[in-house]
């Protein structure tokens, strides 16, 4: 979903996926600005979500990363793992 507007706020919100959050960002949706105004805004909230969505992405990375080491280095020593799953 990415950012959206909330009739009741004068900021824009953002929607988190990986954990179902709606946050407000505190940037204002620009009512009575200018129209580059109010587009900067809206690209200043875009870009904190991609922001925030890139955080979720590189935890996700180092979470799959150290499960596959662990998974290597039980191999080296003779243990035999279980088949991976992943969430």
């Amino acid at each position: 979903m990415g950012i959206f507007r909330r009739p009741e706020s004068r900021f824009w919100w953002i929607y988190l996926e990986p954990t179902k959050r709606k946050i407000a960002t505190k940037i204002p949706i620009g009512h009575g600005g200018t129209r580059a105004e109010r587009a900067a805004f809206k690209r200043t909230a875009q870009t904190l979500y991609f922001a925030l969505m890139l955080e979720f992405v590189d935890l996700d990375a180092d979470r799959v990363l150290a499960r596959a080491i662990d998974l290597l280095e039980r191999r080296v020593s003779g243990e035999t793992p279980a088949v991976p799953r992943l969430p």
